[in-house]
């Protein structure tokens, strides 16, 4: 049984808030009854600006969720299995409409799928709020019981654009070769 580990995937089964439903607990608590080794969540915002556009986004930017994910992490570890979380944010790969915030990238430059906006160039201390939200959300998610944490920094969120020489055209510390 614990040779299967559940990935990462979009579930949309979270409320406005990115709190995960009833549906979304139980869909984690069956993998592990199923036989999972590991679950991993799909990937959770660590800020409001960091919201992916996708339908009912969980979320792991307050403290008011911790509860949730506990309830979360606690049917998954009496099940059997362990279980983490995968936290992210997607930088220029969103809408102003989903979060009420600006866009924000590594450069100003157009994403390919989000085009109709040029992103905010992250200033420094822009880069390190988000670098702390990081840390919030992965003390949330230990509070709240999750074993691990992956930081998701594929699918051309916000870590990749700083990876990319297509999204990063900063001179400075967070950008070059």
């Amino acid at each position: 049984p614990s040779r299967i580990i559940r990935s990462a995937t979009h579930e949309g089964m979270a409320d406005e808030n990115g709190k995960p439903d009833e549906k979304l607990i139980r869909t984690f608590e069956n993998y592990a009854k199923g036989g999972a080794g590991l679950i991993f969540t799909g990937y959770m915002a660590v800020s409001q600006q960091g919201k992916c556009p996708l339908y009912n986004m969980t979320m792991i930017n307050s403290d008011e969720l911790i509860p949730a994910w506990k309830e979360v992490c606690d049917r998954v570890h009496a099940a059997g299995a362990p279980i983490f979380a995968q936290i992210a944010h997607s930088g220029r790969q969103t809408r102003k409409k989903v979060t009420g915030e600006k866009t924000v990238a590594p450069s100003p430059i157009r994403d390919f799928l989000y085009w109709e906006t040029v992103p905010h160039k992250l200033r420094e201390k822009e880069i390190h709020r988000i670098t702390d939200d990081f840390a919030a959300a992965a003390l949330r998610a230990k509070k709240a019981g999750f074993d691990g944490v992956e930081i998701h920094s594929v699918g051309y969120y916000l870590g990749q654009q700083f990876l990319s020489s297509t999204a990063n055209i900063r001179k400075d510390e967070y950008g070059g070769s």
